[in-house]
C-alpha cells in the first residue's frame, strides 16, 4: 500500500462512487437499482427494480441537456439499455439516470 502522503493524488469518478454507494448497505436495505428495461412507446419504459417494483417512466420532459439531443430522436431512445455495473439505464453516447430520480417518477 502506498502512503497517502506520497504527493500523489487519488481520485474517483462519479460513476465510480455511485457504483460503491449503490452497494453499500444501510441498516439492511440496499440502495435503488434498474435491472430491467423495456421499451413501451414514444419516451416511456417500464423499469424492472431491485426492490421487486415495476414501473413506468416518461422521460420525455427530462430530456434536457446537450447529452440528450441523440436520445429525442425515438429511434434511439429505443436503443436504452441497463448497465449492470451502475445498475440504472444508459445509451451508447453516455448519457444515464441515477436509478433513485427514476423510481421516483415512475408510476
Amino acid at each position: 500500500n502506498e502512503d497517502l502522503g506520497s504527493g500523489r493524488e487519488y481520485r474517483l469518478s462519479l460513476r465510480n462512487c455511485q457504483y460503491y454507494l449503490r452497494n453499500i448497505k444501510i441498516k439492511g436495505i440496499k440502495m435503488i437499482a434498474v435491472k430491467k428495461a423495456k421499451y413501451l412507446s414514444d419516451y416511456k419504459l417500464e423499469l424492472e427494480f431491485n426492490t421487486g417494483d415495476t414501473k413506468v417512466v416518461d422521460l420525455e420532459s427530462h430530456l434536457n441537456g446537450e447529452i440528450f439531443e441523440p436520445i429525442k430522436k425515438v429511434e434511439y431512445f429505443k436503443t436504452v439499455k441497463v448497465n449492470p455495473d451502475y445498475e440504472t439505464i444508459y445509451w451508447e453516447n453516455g448519457a444515464d439516470f441515477a436509478p433513485e430520480f427514476l423510481f421516483e417518477i415512475g408510476k
